[in-house]
């Protein structure tokens, strides 16, 4: 095949300016050999040349001037900075690193970062750490391997599939899901049942208790009634006495000698009285007898005291002191039968005297009304509790916690000191005991509550009280078990 003179000179043209070209890029490649160097350690540069160019922010900066292996195989790369203007920091704010384009031309780039104020830059005795490049041949190895491994696990995961006695114990613990789903339901349903039976109980005995109450205040009436017509008939005989001694003072011996044995009856009428103070079944008609005695002797010795004041005979004189006495003996009596009924149920109630004398009135019912969050799963729950006699030496709980969800159920029975209580029964509808104590002026309240005889549980748990009987609690359930203890926080209201 004949080539025309025309093509020749272009194929030259063309070759020459191929050669010329790798000239001038074997020219750039040398560089200048002055400058500052520094070394940037790697594991692996992946085929990196001597004389590779360094370009820092995308711009050459120096080449790399030497590569060597140290002992722990390790390639320290000698890089030449040219450019005097060049400022280098540490890896933590600069990254080194091997770069390389589709045609496997490679460079050491340098990458720059945020540098604090104070950072100094690095000098040529220090040793910087390069970053390696990751090649497509280290991605497909690792590629392939995780392959290996999905693949095994499915193969695995088939033959477990395709085991008939795992198949087997999958339907078994099916059936025997659904079999804990009915007992829960069941389980569920007969605590709705116990709580409405509770609900029930409670509301019986707050309509005996208003029965009881309403008794009580209408037999108050009754007695104070009568007290008040017997305090008149008397006021009445007053003035009838009195008249009578105006008009005839011979008969004030005889006078006196009647009042004289109707103290001595009710001084009698008194001790009987009082000796009846102990039966439970009538202390509250014991009670009223009394306060009517006591009123009687009062007006019996008005009634001395104005006979005294009219006449001066020492014998009348006498019988009027006598008289008097045994006034004052039954009004005692009286007083003492009244202190009697009281202190039982005082001794019932906790009811006590404060230092000037006066009753102190302690409740018969305490209610507690609160919501608890469970912090490890967030669910929340509401709690009513109960308890009768709260300030009394005994005192009775019950109510409901976790309504609507686990409905657990507590009745115990307590024994109360000043700031201590034992308690013992149903404990979140579990056999257990309890105690609680109260510190700092009963401004906090730590419970202590056991319970459950087949897996033991404890519970531990403090209030502050707020004003307005507010009060936030928290603590911790099932301390014993730490797989199961969660800690709880809450807020409530007393009653």
């Amino acid at each position: 095949m004949q080539i025309s003179p025309t093509a020749r000179v272009g194929m030259l043209a063309v070759v020459a300016l191929i050669f010329t070209g790798l000239i001038f890029t074997q020219i750039g490649h040398m560089g200048s050999s002055q400058g500052t160097s520094y070394v940037v350690v790697f594991t692996d540069v992946m085929g990196l040349q001597l004389r590779a160019p360094v370009q820092l922010s995308g711009v050459r900066v120096g080449y790399v001037s030497n590569l060597t292996l140290n002992q722990q195989n390790l390639v320290e790369v000698t890089m030449l900075i040219t450019r005097p203007d060049v400022v280098l920091y540490s890896s933590d704010y600069f990254t080194y690193t091997i770069t390389s384009d589709i045609l496997g031309s490679k460079w050491l780039d340098i990458r720059p970062g945020p540098v604090p104020e104070g950072a100094k830059p690095v000098t040529s005795l220090d040793r910087l750490k390069g970053i390696s490049p990751v090649s497509f041949d280290t991605l497909a190895r690792q590629g392939t391997e995780v392959l290996e491994d999905l693949k095994a696990s499915i193969r695995a995961l088939n033959a477990i599939v395709d085991d008939p006695a795992f198949r087997s114990d999958i339907k078994q613990s099916v059936t025997n899901f659904r079999d804990i789903t009915g007992n829960l339901k069941n389980a569920s349903a007969d605590a709705q049942n116990i709580v409405k039976d509770l609900q029930y109980r409670v509301n019986s005995l707050a309509n005996a208790l208003e029965n009881v109450v309403g008794h009580v205040d209408e037999t108050v009436l009754t007695f104070q009634s009568d007290a008040r017509q017997m305090g008149q008939d008397l006021r009445q005989t007053t003035g009838t006495v009195r008249g009578i001694v105006d008009g005839n003072t011979k008969n004030i011996n005889e006078l006196v000698s009647n009042l004289h044995a109707i103290s001595v009856s009710l001084r009698n009428t008194a001790e009987v009285v009082e000796s009846l103070a102990e039966d439970k079944d009538i202390q509250a008609d014991v009670k009223g007898v009394a306060d009517n005695l006591r009123k009687v002797s009062e007006e019996v010795a008005g009634i001395l005291q104005d006979v005294r004041s009219i006449t001066n005979d020492p014998n009348v004189q006498q019988d009027i002191k006598g008289t008097l006495q045994n006034v004052r003996e039954t009004t005692e009596s009286a007083n003492r039968t009244v202190q009697k009924v009281e202190g039982v149920v005082d001794r019932f109630t906790g009811n006590s005297k404060g230092k000037d004398g006066e009753n102190k009135k302690k409740k018969f019912i305490q209610a507690d009304l609160s919501n608890e969050w469970n912090l490890k799963n967030g669910q929340a729950s509401t709690n009513i509790n109960a308890t009768l006699f709260p300030d009394g030496p005994w005192s009775v709980s019950f109510g409901v916690d976790a309504i609507g969800h686990e409905n657990l159920v507590n009745l115990q029975g307590a024994k109360n000191w000043d700031n201590f209580r034992v308690r013992g029964g149903i404990i979140r509808s579990q056999i257990g005991i309890g105690a609680d104590a109260w510190m700092f002026d009963k401004r906090f309240e730590a419970s202590l509550d056991v319970y459950d005889t087949r897996d033991v549980k404890i519970d531990v748990t403090g209030k502050v009280l707020l004003p307005m009987d507010f009060y936030i609690y928290g603590g911790v359930r099932d301390v014993a078990d730490k797989h199961h203890s969660y800690p709880t926080v809450g807020v409530g209201k007393r009653f």
